[in-house]
C-alpha cells in the first residue's frame, strides 16, 4: 500500500511517545487441560505450545530435532504441578528457557524472547443480520475472550480498545472497516502500542467467518503496513488462533534472534545503576534476551557497570532487542563498546 508524504508527516506528528514493548512474565510456564490426555501427552502438548510461543511458526513442530526432543520432554522441564479450575484439571509445566531457546535455534528458527511488542487490535465486525460493531474490551459476544485467550496462549501482549467516548470521538466503524490507519493511529496513542492490527470481520453464512487483516508497525515515529492476510474459519477460537499465529510468526522474524551455538562476546556499559537492585534488574533483563547466552559483571565504577555478554546471535539483533526496552537508552558515539543509560 502506498502512502502520501503528507499522510506520513501527519502520522509522525501523532506518534510522539516511545514504543513500549512488554516484558512477558511466565513465558516458560504453560497450562494444559488434561481432559482425555495422559500426563505424558499433556506434557508433550505443552512442549509444542512452548515451541510455538518462541518461534511463531507451526513448521517448527515438523522438525526432526524437535520430534526427537519431544520424546524426551522431561529433559526440558524444570518442574510441573496441577491446578483445578471450574471442575477441570490442568497440568502446569515450567520449561527450562535456555534449553527451549537452544532447541528452536537448532531447528533453524529465530527465537522470540521475553520482550515483545504490544499490539492494539481494532476489528470491525459485520454480523449475519448486517449488524455493525467494533470489537472492544466491553463487547458481550465471544470475540474479545477469544482474542485475548489465543494471544495469551502464544504470549503475545495485545490490547482491545475500550471504545469509550474518547475512542468514539476519533474512530468510526467505517474507519476500521475501510482500514484507514490515520484515525486509528491517533486513537491508539493512549494504548501505547508498538503495532496496530486492523481487521474486517464478516459472516459468510452457515457459521463461517472471514477476516481480512492488516498489521501496521511503528517505524521512526510512523505506522507503516508490514503484513496482511485473509483468514476463514467456522469458530471464533479457530479464526483468532490463525491470526495470532500470523502475528507471532511475523514478530519472530522481525524481533527474534537467529541464535547460534558458536558464541561471540561483547562488552556493554550501562550508566545510571545507582542501587544494587537496579544492577540485578539490568543483569536479569540482559540474560532474558534471546540473543544473549551469558552475562557477567566485569567492572564497577560509580553508577556505571560494564557487562560482558556471551552472544548466541548477532550484535545488530542485540541492539534491536535492547531498543524494545525503554529502560535501556542508547548513548551514541560512546566508543567501541555499546553504551546505555539506565532509565528506571
Amino acid at each position: 500500500m502506498r502512502y502520501s508524504w503528507l499522510l506520513l508527516c501527519t502520522l509522525s506528528l501523532l506518534l510522539t511517545s516511545a514504543a513500549q514493548a512488554v516484558e512477558v512474565s511466565k513465558l516458560y510456564t504453560v497450562q494444559t487441560d488434561e481432559s482425555g490426555l495422559t500426563q505424558q501427552q499433556a506434557k508433550q502438548q505443552a512442549f509444542s505450545q512452548m515451541l510455538l510461543r518462541l518461534s511463531g511458526n507451526p513448521d517448527v513442530l515438523k522438525s526432526q530435532v524437535v520430534n526427537q526432543a519431544k520424546r524426551n520432554v522431561d529433559d526440558y522441564l524444570l518442574g510441573f504441578g496441577r491446578r483445578n479450575e471450574q471442575g477441570s484439571s490442568f497440568l502446569v509445566t515450567h520449561f527450562d528457557g535456555h534449553l527451549m531457546r537452544q532447541l528452536v535455534a537448532e531447528a533453524g528458527y529465530p527465537v522470540l524472547g521475553e520482550l515483545r511488542p504490544r499490539t492494539a487490535i481494532w476489528i470491525a465486525q459485520r454480523g449475519p443480520q448486517g449488524q455493525q460493531t467494533i470489537i472492544s474490551d466491553q463487547s458481550t459476544d465471544d470475540w474479545p475472550q477469544q482474542i485475548t485467550s489465543q494471544a495469551g496462549a502464544l504470549a503475545l501482549p495485545v490490547i482491545l480498545p475500550l471504545l469509550d467516548l474518547e475512542d468514539l470521538q476519533q474512530v468510526k466503524f467505517s474507519d476500521v472497516w475501510g482500514m484507514f490507519i490515520e484515525p486509528v493511529a491517533q486513537a491508539s496513542q493512549r494504548y501505547r502500542a508498538d503495532n496496530i492490527v486492523m481487521g474486517r470481520l464478516q459472516s459468510l453464512g452457515s457459521g463461517v467467518w472471514q477476516l481480512n487483516w492488516e498489521l501496521y508497525s511503528r517505524s521512526d515515529q510512523q505506522f507503516i503496513q508490514v503484513s496482511q492476510g485473509t483468514l476463514g474459519d467456522s469458530s471464533s477460537s479457530g479464526l483468532m488462533h490463525q491470526l495470532m499465529l500470523q502475528l507471532a510468526g511475523y514478530y519472530a522474524k522481525d524481533f527474534g534472534a537467529q541464535t547460534s551455538t558458536d558464541l561471540d562476546t561483547l562488552d556493554i556499559s550501562v550508566d545510571g545503576l545507582t542501587t544494587m537492585e537496579q544492577l540485578i534488574q539490568a543483569e536479569r533483563l540482559l540474560k532474558g534476551l534471546p540473543t544473549v547466552a551469558s552475562v557477567g559483571v566485569v567492572q564497577l565504577s560509580g553508577d556505571k557497570v560494564l557487562f560482558h555478554l556471551g552472544l548466541s546471535g548477532s550484535k545488530p539483533e542485540l541492539i534491536q532487542a535492547l531498543a524494545l526496552d525503554r529502560r535501556f537508552s542508547e548513548e551514541p558515539f560512546a566508543g567501541k563498546n555499546l553504551s546505555y543509560q539506565w532509565q528506571p
